[in-house]
């Protein structure tokens, strides 16, 4: 029906220009050159200029239907190689899950050259040579990726775990940093980062970053771990500013470290302890007396006192000291068991023998109290077998540090640190009791 109607509409247009050519019988004279002239009807005029006209038409219709026919044809076929590279993404991830790393690597291999900048793909594909060991090709499967999605944080994350695991902190740093250039609040990259900083030692840096994790912080509970950790920095900036002499400094970072966490018994030790260096000893022992307040078990502080004392040669403030402790603590055997330790130090041997069997009979099962009553025998002359033997075996120093463990990982230590040496929690060591050995 439609070619005959075009059929119809072309004899109308002959028959038209026919008509205009009987009813015009005049022509158009078109000069060539001099010597060639040609007298063409007005008609045949119209009727060519109109041909070429429907030709040109007709041809821009052909080229338009043949680029539509290219970029569908184009478009089929990215659709299908995207619908392929989508299959070998779930066959990768599925094999990589299933354990079979060289199947996945494949698959992920084949997508990843399909969607170069898909960041899913190009880390699931990493990944298949970290399981393996390979940590220099899954970071540069990373790095490749992020030249070509320079906007991933993802990836960027990626590469500073996949540097960490390596061992180069330096370039992992520098993925983090291009992290927080690109997300300045991803807690996953401060966190990271931060740590680091705690692993090289650069503590200022390391509180500015879990300031920033802080204020990221939703939950109380999240809130008040991250203020502990944030004061626990801090300490170790100030401990490195006292010890290098900067004493102004570090006393205004130990009041800001108890701001964030006024529980910090490393920087309430330390307090003092500026305090007595700047030659303020009254001040010094005032510090630490109104911070064994707020502990449950302040032994540390209490030791401080006592060292304290035992420098400026007042060893009866130290056992004063304790006496009052003992007043306002009268069911706490530890604060008794360094008040003999002390009694031993100055070697008062019939003072602590009186406090120690004291201390045994109410609890003969406690190791330090057995340690500390063996080495009172020893001092008054009683050298008896066992106690030499408690003395070997449990490896004290003559000095008799009262015995601590670490509440998190259990590693135990013969005195008081801020930090556990083993696991790098802060302020989790504690006075050790019950059975077993100390050391």
């Amino acid at each position: 029906m439609y070619f005959k109607f075009i059929i119809l509409l072309a004899i109308l247009i002959l028959a038209g220009f026919f008509y205009l050519h009987t009813q015009n019988p005049g022509t158009v004279d078109f000069v060539i050159s001099g010597a060639h002239s040609y007298a063409v009807p007005l008609a045949v005029v119209l009727f060519v200029g109109f041909v070429f006209g429907v030709v040109l038409t007709l041809l821009n219709s052909l080229a338009v239907d043949a680029v539509k026919g290219l970029r569908g044809l184009k478009s089929r076929r990215q659709m299908r190689q995207l619908a392929e590279a989508q299959e070998n993404y779930a066959r990768g991830t599925e094999a990589l899950a299933s354990g079979e790393i060289r199947s996945a690597r494949h698959f992920l291999a084949r997508a990843v050259a399909v969607k170069p900048d898909d960041a899913g793909m190009v880390m699931a594909l990493s990944e298949t040579y970290a399981r393996e060991g390979l940590l220099k090709e899954a970071l540069d499967v990373l790095e490749e990726g992020a030249l070509k999605v320079p906007g991933s944080a993802g990836l960027h994350l990626a590469i500073a775990s996949a540097s960490e695991e390596a061992g180069d902190l330096l370039r992992s740093t520098r993925a983090l940093e291009d992290v927080l250039r690109l997300d300045p609040a991803n807690p996953g990259a401060l966190k990271k980062l931060r740590d680091v900083k705690v692993k090289e030692g650069a503590w200022s840096e390391a509180a500015e970053l879990q300031k920033r994790v802080l204020a990221g912080a939703r939950d109380e509970s999240s809130r008040a771990r991250h203020r502990a950790l944030l004061s626990a920095i801090i300490y170790e900036d100030a401990a490195r500013a006292a010890g290098e002499g900067r004493v102004d400094e570090a006393a205004s970072l130990v009041r800001e470290a108890l701001k964030a966490d006024p529980d910090n018994m490393a920087a309430d030790l330390l307090s003092g302890e500026i305090s007595y260096g700047k030659g303020r000893f009254t001040e010094a022992i005032r510090t630490l007396e109104m911070a064994v307040g707020k502990y449950r078990e302040p032994y540390p502080l209490l030791l401080k006192i006592e060292d304290l004392y035992i420098r400026k040669s007042m060893p009866d403030k130290a056992i004063e000291a304790y006496l009052k402790q003992i007043y306002t603590r009268p069911g706490d055997m530890r604060v008794r068991q360094l008040l003999a330790r002390l009694y031993l130090r100055l070697e008062l041997a019939d003072k602590a023998l009186e406090e120690l069997e004291s201390l045994y009979n109410e609890s003969e099962d406690d190791c330090y109290t057995r340690v500390l009553l063996a080495e009172a025998y020893l001092r008054s002359g009683r050298p008896e077998r066992a106690a030499r033997l408690f003395e070997r075996a449990l490896a004290l120093d003559r000095d008799l540090s009262p015995p601590f463990v670490c509440s998190g990982c259990g590693n135990s230590r013969s005195g008081w640190e801020a930090r556990c040496g083993a696991c790098g929690e802060w302020n989790t060591l504690r006075l050790k009791a019950g059975r077993g050995a100390v050391v």
